[in-house]
């Protein structure tokens, strides 16, 4: 499975992206989880937690931050 570290971003302005997370009380374990054979997993850019796990290599999240739910970090694709 390959794994990519997603690139650390600043907290988006109000409306200009939707941020997907869990909170302090999450847990660390990943925000998404694919079905079957997924060839990706991206990790946090900053603790290297598995933010989405079992995914192809279509994904595309387009205006998606996704804040991690181990360090808060903002995390978006790379491109």
């Amino acid at each position: 499975m390959e794994e990519i570290r997603c690139k650390i971003v600043p907290k988006p302005e109000r409306n200009t992206k939707t941020v997907i997370g869990g909170g302090e009380n999450y847990g660390k374990r990943p925000l998404f989880v694919g079905h079957g054979t997924g060839l990706r997993r991206y990790s946090c850019g900053n603790c290297n937690l598995v933010l989405i796990d079992n995914v192809g290599e279509n994904i595309r999240l387009v205006n998606i931050v996704l804040k991690c739910p181990d360090c808060q970090s903002y995390n978006e694709l790379p491109d």
